[in-house]
């Protein structure tokens, strides 16, 4: 109990030195447990360290608290959802930031595509080429064909040598 109680009294003490620039010596007989169970539930209040019947109120308590919340919770190993106070909300932890921004993720996995897309492109150029390249060197079925030897078509052939006077 007595790590608890010093550790509400040096949030009381931060909490006045930092919110009313006022240098209170708050101890751990300025904490004062109640009403204890056996699972660790009591009830506390926090006094005046100059006048033990001024009792501090309800709402700046909380607030030193707020202030040293993870302070508390790391004294007794404990997170918000072991370590509750009443009336008091558990503070939230700042989001999750991923060491890599999320837009850098999908533009490499876009530009991946991008990337393999092309190759694919370029490589199946090169195999068309390759097929059409051996096809195109097959044998000429004209090349046995003697061309000095041709047929005579008569009606492109003039037989007539005269020629017409202008």
């Amino acid at each position: 109990m007595y790590l608890f109680r010093s550790s509400v009294a040096y949030a009381m003490r931060k909490y006045f030195l930092k919110e009313r620039n006022e240098t209170i010596p708050f101890g751990e007989e300025n904490v004062w447990v109640s009403d204890k169970k056996p699972r660790i539930s009591f009830k506390f209040f926090v006094t005046s360290p100059n006048n033990v019947s001024d009792i501090i109120p309800r709402t700046e308590v909380e607030n030193a608290i707020r202030l040293s919340r993870s302070r508390i919770n790391d004294a007794f190993q404990l997170d918000d959802n072991s370590l509750e106070f009443l009336g008091i909300q558990p503070t939230l932890g700042p989001p999750y930031e991923p060491p890599v921004t999320i837009w850098l993720i999908i533009f490499g996995v876009v530009m991946g595509v991008v990337v393999i897309g092309i190759v694919v492109l370029i490589f199946t150029g090169i195999r068309d080429r390759r097929k059409k390249n051996q096809a195109s060197s097959e044998e000429n079925p004209y090349g046995s064909v003697d061309l000095n030897k041709g047929e005579n078509n008569s009606g492109f052939q003039n037989t007539d040598d005269v020629q017409t006077s202008l």
